[in-house]
């Protein structure tokens, strides 16, 4: 079996790299899909990357596809991960604790208490990675962005939490801001802005919406979930999620494959009614969907159907309505502000009014009178 040369310092230096790239994009709790490209790119394509790819990642989803860009999903390898920490690392390590890779598991699940030497390498590693991988945009803050499906994508943004937020604090975009409830909100308000809009007020969107963190605790505490997976799960159904057992749907994943507790969420009287009117939310917005075609492998021609990617790009649209509002806001000469944009979400280099910037949304977004919502985009925008 291949075993690297530790005393090789171009091999050190290799693995350092691909330890930083693991930390920098993966956890030990949550499957990411990664390319085959980026992989080789960070671990090399020979003896030594296929050795780092099986040390450092475990495959969680061999399933992928071309056409819509999905990827193998990654989860890091523990164990591979401490065994190459500490032959890298082996002189900073020789005075840990036996409680060594708690801790370093403890700042892959976003922990960001540093005290021990461990977690501060770890850290430190995949930072070192992220200031030499994105070094001139993040000197000069001048970041460039790619649109994808009315996205606009930058490869930071795909960099853990934890350590992105300690990423920009060092270059001085500490000021960090987010829209809430980003997705219900805009496809509502949206709904009575369409040509069809019919004004019909639904409560249990209206309440989630305003009442979202009470609605999330009381359900993931009756389904023995976590926020997070909750919050998740009503998103997934505002865009076209269903709640069911297949084994290849995403929200199914979710709640770990678990068919009790789907059953469970199936027949909650809150997400039964929230569901239901979702379906009343989208059919006004519907029309307004181009109607697009496929080819069959018989050559025949078929109406592509209404599904949950066309109502993700209805989303993606709307917020990047919003999005330019928020760009052109911080680019105004009364504000000139540095920034850094995360779908939605950004970042700045200082404080923001939050209030000014919802009134500059929901003027910029203003819609048609005849339309039956005659107002902009109204938004919370809070920080982080």
């Amino acid at each position: 079996m291949y075993s690297p040369n530790f005393s090789d310092k171009r091999v050190r230096s290799r693995i350092r790299h691909a330890i930083g790239f693991t930390l920098g994009l993966l956890s030990t709790h949550k499957p990411k899909g990664i390319s085959t490209r980026l992989l080789q790119k960070n671990y090399g394509t020979h003896q030594l990357g296929n050795y780092l790819r099986e040390q450092l990642l475990v495959c969680t989803s061999e399933r992928y596809n071309k056409d819509t860009g999905m990827c193998k999903s990654y989860l890091i390898n523990q164990r591979g991960l401490d065994y190459l920490f500490e032959n890298i690392f082996e002189s900073e390590c020789e005075n840990m604790s036996e409680s060594l890779s708690e801790n370093r598991i403890g700042i892959l699940n976003s922990s960001c208490v540093v005290t021990y030497p461990s977690v501060a390498l770890l850290k430190d590693t995949a930072l070192e990675w992220a200031n030499k991988t994105y070094k001139q945009e993040l000197d000069t803050l001048d970041f460039n962005y790619e649109e994808k499906s009315h996205r606009l994508c930058n490869p930071i943004q795909n960099i853990q939490s934890d350590v992105r937020t300690e990423l920009f604090k060092q270059k001085g975009l500490q000021f960090n801001y987010d829209i809430q409830c980003c997705a219900p909100t805009l496809l509502y308000q949206y709904s009575f802005m369409v040509p069809e809009a019919t004004g019909e007020v639904l409560e249990a969107i209206e309440d989630y919406i305003a009442n979202r963190e009470r609605v999330r605790e009381q359900i993931a505490q009756e389904a023995t979930l976590k926020v997070g997976q909750v919050k998740k799960i009503i998103n997934a159904l505002f865009a076209g999620g269903m709640l069911t057992v297949y084994p290849g749907s995403q929200v199914f994943a979710l709640v770990n494959d678990d068919v009790a507790t789907m059953n469970f969420l199936k027949q909650h009287p809150y997400l039964t009614q929230l569901r239901n009117e979702i379906k009343t939310m989208w059919e006004p917005i519907k029309p307004t969907s181009p109607v697009e075609y496929y080819t069959t492998k018989t050559g025949k021609t078929r109406k592509r159907a209404f599904n949950a990617r066309a109502k993700w790009n209805i989303y993606f649209q709307l917020e990047r309505q919003v999005l330019n509002e928020i760009r052109s806001y911080l680019e105004h000469d009364e504000i000139k502000c540095q920034y850094f944009l995360e779908h939605d979400g950004f970042r700045t280099h200082k404080p923001i009014d939050t209030r000014d910037l919802a009134l500059w949304i929901e003027a910029g977004t203003d819609n048609p009178a005849n339309t039956r919502w005659s107002k902009g985009f109204q938004v919370v925008i809070e920080p982080k």
